[in-house]
């Protein structure tokens, strides 16, 4: 039994570890922010271009959504 309660431990503590992404991002208006673009196959340039930006955070919305404009005022999305 203790035996499996110590390898049940490390692998939670495993697990913990292996997690990815930054949960504890808030944005906050006028924050600025890089988007991440759609990956398209561009053989001439050798790839295509994983993040636009820098965008303003205009609004921020519920539900981990906000709205962002670019340096001219326009929306993003």
């Amino acid at each position: 039994m203790e035996r499996a309660f110590a390898r049940i431990n490390r692998k939670a503590t495993e697990r913990e570890r292996r997690k990815k992404g930054n949960a504890n991002w808030n944005p906050h208006v006028k924050n600025r922010d890089l988007v991440e673009s759609q990956n398209l196959s561009d053989a001439v340039a050798g790839g295509g271009v994983l993040y636009q930006g820098p965008y303003v955070i205009s609004t921020v919305l519920p539900h981990s959504a906000y709205e962002i404009v670019d340096d001219k005022g326009r929306l993003r999305g």
